[in-house]
């Protein structure tokens, strides 16, 4: 098999299992402001922010994006949208519609930011919700350090 027929099929991949490094996890309690896909002043990410990333998207796609359905509002870019559609559709409700304005994130990634973000709970609880709705998307999450 020849290296361009190697790299469509690890593009077309599903992501099965996402690795979240508790070092660069940004969750509830640390921020002042805002949570972020990928927050550039010190390099960490939300639980969603590892998805998008181990999903194929790249940094400069989420940083300081606040959920994955404002992506699309920090550029404008065909390419990108189509990249967004495939890759992250387990977290919208029409990723079939071919407007994106038209798209709505599904409960589940809502979901997901609550639990990520949810400053009353307990590290071992957060962990336990976020692996439990990612399962819900066919996703094993992994935590580690």
């Amino acid at each position: 098999m020849n290296k361009s027929n190697n790299k469509t099929k690890k593009l077309n991949k599903k992501l099965t299992t996402l690795i979240i490094d508790r070092k660069r996890w940004l969750r509830g309690g640390d921020f002042s402001d805002a949570s972020y896909l990928y927050r550039s002043e010190d390099r960490k990410m939300c639980c969603l922010g590892f998805f998008c990333r181990q999903s194929g998207l790249l940094i400069d796609n989420i940083r300081d994006v606040p959920e994955p359905y404002d992506i699309l509002d920090f550029t404008s870019s065909l390419s990108l949208e189509k990249k967004v559609r495939q890759k992250l559709k387990s977290l919208f409700e029409d990723a079939h519609e071919t407007n994106y304005s038209d798209m709505k994130q599904n409960n589940t990634c809502d979901s997901l930011i609550y639990a990520n973000d949810n400053i009353k709970i307990s590290e071992p609880e957060r962990e336990k919700r976020i692996s439990k709705l990612f399962s819900k998307i066919g996703v094993k999450v992994k935590f580690i350090n």
